[in-house]
C-alpha cells in the first residue's frame, strides 16, 4: 500500500491506449493512495490519483481505477479500468462543463515463459471500451479489439499491437488511438541493467489507418537510490 505522493513508474502500468507513457515526463509521481494484493493466482490493485484541487483558477480533477493480473499455468486474463473526472474551477461558466470519462479493457493470453529460448513470449487479444461526457450531454460510447504481442531476449526486445474499432476519445489515452485504426511495433534494447540503474532505447514505428507510417525514438535511463522495486510481482510474472 501507498498513500501520499509516489513514483507512478509501473504502478500502475497501463497499455497506451488508456494511459499514454507521457504521463511519465509531466506528471512522474502519483499524489493519492494504491493498494494491491497478490499471490500465486496473480494480483489486482485499485488507486486514485487526485491531480488537481479545486479552487477558483485551479480545476478539480482526479483518475481513479483498477487493474490486475490473473494468470493459471499458461493462461492469464488482464484487466484495466479507470475514470478521469474534470469539475472546472469554482467560477467555472456555463461554457464550461463537467466532464467524465474513461476506459478499460480486458485482454485474454498465453505466457509461453520457459517454453522457449526467449526469455519473455507472450501474445493476448481483447477489447477496449471506452465512454465520454459533457453534462448534461448524455454518455458517448466507443469500443474495438486489440492484439497486443510481447517478445524479450537477453538485450534485446519487439513488442507489436493493432487495434482495430471506434475512435477511442481519452483524455489521457494514446492520441494515434483516435484514428481507430492503428499498429505499433516497438523495439528496443537494454544494455544496462544493474542493482541501481537501468537504460533502455527504444524506436517505435506506428501504422495509422493502415497508411501513415511515422516513427518516435526513446531513451530511459534509470536511478533507483533505495535499490527498492516497487513492482516485485510484476517481476515474478517475468515482465521484462
Amino acid at each position: 500500500m501507498f498513500i501520499g505522493s509516489f513514483p507512478r513508474h509501473d504502478l500502475p502500468n497501463y497499455p497506451l491506449v488508456l494511459l499514454t507513457d507521457t504521463l511519465q515526463y509531466y506528471r512522474p509521481n502519483i499524489q493519492g493512495g494504491f493498494i494491491e494484493v497478490m499471490g500465486d493466482w496473480g494480483n489486482q490493485n485499485a488507486w486514485c490519483d487526485w491531480t488537481s484541487r479545486q479552487t477558483k483558477t485551479a480545476n478539480e480533477t482526479f483518475l481513479a481505477g483498477t487493474s490486475g493480473h490473473l494468470k493459471t499455468g499458461i493462461f492469464y486474463i488482464e484487466d484495466y479500468l479507470y475514470m478521469y473526472h474534470h469539475a472546472g474551477t469554482e467560477l467555472k461558466l456555463a461554457t464550461d462543463p463537467v466532464r467524465d470519462n474513461g476506459g478499460g479493457a480486458i485482454y485474454f493470453g498465453i505466457d509461453l515463459f520457459g517454453k522457449t529460448m526467449l526469455d519473455k513470449l507472450s501474445f493476448d487479444i481483447g477489447g477496449v471500451g471506452n465512454y465520454d461526457r459533457y453534462r448534461p450531454i448524455p454518455y458517448s460510447h466507443y469500443k474495438g479489439i486489440q492484439a497486443r504481442l510481447f517478445t524479450f531476449y537477453k538485450w534485446a526486445g519487439i513488442d507489436a499491437t493493432y487495434y482495430k474499432g471506434d475512435k477511442i476519445h481519452l483524455a489521457y489515452g494514446e492520441s494515434f488511438y483516435s484514428c481507430g485504426n492503428y499498429g505499433r511495433i516497438d523495439t528496443y534494447l537494454k544494455l544496462l541493467k544493474s542493482k541501481y540503474m537501468s537504460s533502455k532505447i527504444a524506436w517505435s514505428f506506428h501504422i495509422v489507418n493502415g497508411t501513415t507510417l511515422d516513427n518516435s525514438f526513446q531513451v530511459f535511463f534509470t536511478i533507483n537510490f533505495l535499490n527498492r522495486d516497487f513492482a516485485l510481482f510484476r517481476k515474478k510474472n517475468n515482465h521484462i
